[in-house]
């Protein structure tokens, strides 16, 4: 899906529900009575809306449109009960009073409407969900990994995945060595090492940031900025969801995005030691915070080394 800050849950205002918590419960209450516009099959707003249903365990039916603006159309017409829309797009609406906002995506409010609360606030984390406050199922993961030959020593690779954290996103994020030395007075702002961010869903593209004078008056000043190459501003279109490209690839017998068997049976020797270790210790997983970025311990694991995760919001 999108990025979590910039998605809004928002209801026609003749839906008997002005919270989360109500909404949930009048769902569960009226199995499939509820229905949910979306931009099409496979769109952000479906699979929010699909995200959502599974996590809060209730039937909606799915009514797909061609576009985002029928979508917010036949909502704002009662056709449609619920919608998740791009903040932005729903916002005006909302404050009017001709949508009825129920919960902004992410840990945090957003400032443009900040009664709004957060889906975090409202919806349980697992053990909650669970109801079994002893529970040793991970839910999430942060390791730090090295390859064992000449070309990658001393090269670390973090890796980082968990359910309900503040936003959806797959990425490779290729950092920089820092420069040992710099050239500039300390005046010109601190050098941030140059990254590669290679986005893989969702919002595909490409970035390099690099340090950057700041053009005009003022003495030399240095900023981070990036060189954007967005899939969808270069290509235009829309471009397929992940999951909407693979099944397209099984329908047409390609398999270049999908594993070779022996390719998954080598991660699996490489995983297997590490979940019997986690199975034999007594410390059990690491509590976090639905809606966050995971655990302290998983910042601290990467901060020892004087680095940071990438957390930026596209």
């Amino acid at each position: 899906m999108v990025s979590l800050q910039d998605i809004m849950l928002a209801v026609n205002p003749n839906v008997p529900a002005k919270d989360l918590a109500e909404l949930i419960a009048y769902a569960k209450a009226n199995p499939n009575k509820l229905n949910y516009g979306s931009s099409g099959v496979g769109t952000a707003p479906h699979l929010a809306a699909e995200l959502f249903k599974s996590k809060a365990n209730v039937d909606m039916v799915h009514v797909p449109y061609k576009g985002s603006a029928e979508s917010m159309m036949a909502t704002l017409g009662g056709q449609i009960d619920l919608t998740f829309f791009a903040f932005s797009s729903a916002l005006s609406n909302a404050r009017s009073g001709k949508l009825r906002g129920i919960a902004v995506g992410g840990q945090h409010r957003n400032p443009a409407l900040p009664e709004l609360p957060s889906i975090s606030e409202t919806v349980p984390g697992y053990l909650e969900e669970v109801g079994n406050a002893e529970s040793r199922t991970e839910t999430f993961v942060a390791l730090k990994a090295e390859v064992g030959n000449w070309r990658w020593a001393g090269v670390p690779f973090y890796l980082r995945t968990g359910k309900r954290l503040t936003e959806r996103v797959s990425e490779i994020v290729v950092t920089f060595r820092a420069i040992p030395h710099s050239i500039f007075a300390g005046v010109s702002g601190q050098i941030q090492p140059n990254k590669l961010v290679l986005r893989l869903q969702p919002d595909e593209g490409v970035k390099l940031w690099l340090m950057n004078k700041v053009p005009g008056p003022g003495g030399l000043r240095l900023r981070q900025v990036p060189l954007d190459m967005t899939f969808a501003d270069t290509f235009g279109g829309r471009q397929p969801e992940a999951y909407e490209r693979l099944l397209m690839d099984v329908v047409r017998g390609n398999p270049t995005l999908f594993m070779r068997r022996d390719e998954v049976e080598a991660a699996w020797r490489w995983i297997d030691p590490i979940l019997a270790a986690w199975s034999a210790s007594e410390e059990g997983p690491k509590p976090y915070t639905a809606g966050s970025w995971g655990p302290g311990a998983a910042v601290a694991l990467i901060e020892r080394d004087g680095r940071t995760w990438n957390e930026e919001v596209v």
